[in-house]
């Protein structure tokens, strides 16, 4: 359990609706990536809407199929990728929250203080 000393880091992982029963049940898992890292990523805050273009590009689906899995996860298992804000990892992580992608960015939008 986080809290234990370690560092934990707030990360966004983007899904497809397919997916949110067993991510829900299971926890996201690096075994089911399809990419070749066999890894799950994930991004910080300020790229998910980068990440969401990117699955919607990948998978050819709408906004309207994709999630937002807000996870904490122990920074010490996050590998950074070479771009700031991006990062994978082989350890299964449950989301604290799975919320339909269109409602997510409004609300950031919405109660952003940036």
């Amino acid at each position: 359990m986080l809290g234990d000393g370690k560092f934990s880091l707030v990360v966004y992982h983007i899904t497809i609706a397919e997916n949110v029963r067993g991510i829900h049940e299971l926890g996201i898992l690096p075994s089911m990536a399809k990419g070749k890292m066999g890894a799950s990523w994930y991004v910080s805050l300020r790229n998910v809407e980068w990440a969401a273009i990117h699955v919607m590009n990948d998978k050819l689906v709408t906004p309207h199929d994709l999630y937002v899995c807000a996870t904490m996860t122990n920074a010490e298992d996050m590998y950074k990728f070479f771009r700031p804000g991006f990062y994978y990892t082989y350890t299964v992580y449950h989301p604290e929250s799975i919320t339909p992608f269109m409602f997510f960015l409004h609300n950031e939008r919405t109660f952003s203080y940036e």
